[in-house]
């Protein structure tokens, strides 16, 4: 089985690097598919509190740092104080019935970011998807990412990478409480 190995790579940790310093402001981050670059290795660990679920990573606790083998959908979680969310690529396996619940959950963040892959349609559905029913947090920017220049052929048994990257910034409107 192919694994997603260009993940590691120095181009592709940027986009964690970028979330990390968004996100740093939030006592607690919910890391959906961090597998190969979890969030928590770019924080300070007294400062968040966080949760990586993906369906490769083993379980464990480091510090205030947890990881989780499964699915989001598996999980229930309500947004804590200061709450974070970081999903850097949707590719989402979830009945249509678990959508709504992961949207609330994203709306309820104080701040978000969102990976998507551009070239992969899949996933530009799956933003929309989550972008068109956000009510409470809004789009403070964006940030595109062209990865294409990078040499990824040393990486054997990768899968090919999506190198056209947008990244989206949502923030709580100051008149949401």
């Amino acid at each position: 089985m192919k694994e997603w190995l260009y993940l590691e790579t120095l181009p592709f940790k940027s986009r964690v690097i970028l979330a990390a310093d968004w996100l740093k402001i939030c006592r607690n981050i919910l890391d959906i598919g961090g597998y190969r670059t979890p969030i928590y290795h770019y924080l300070d660990p007294i400062s968040s509190k966080v949760v990586v679920i993906d369906p490769r990573i083993e379980n464990q606790i480091l510090c205030d740092w947890i990881s989780i083998h499964g699915r989001w959908q598996d999980h229930f979680f309500e947004p804590r104080d200061e709450q974070g969310f970081l999903c850097l690529g949707l590719e989402i396996q979830a009945p249509s019935d678990c959508w709504e619940n992961f949207i609330s959950f994203i709306d309820g963040c104080k701040r978000a970011v969102i990976g998507v892959a551009v070239d992969h349609i899949h996933s530009v559905n799956q933003f929309n998807r989550i972008r068109d029913g956000l009510k409470k947090i809004e789009l403070k920017y964006t940030v595109g990412l062209d990865l294409s220049n990078n040499d990824f052929s040393h990486l054997k048994d990768s899968a090919p990478p999506y190198t056209n990257r947008r990244l989206y910034f949502f923030e709580r409107g100051k008149d949401v409480t």
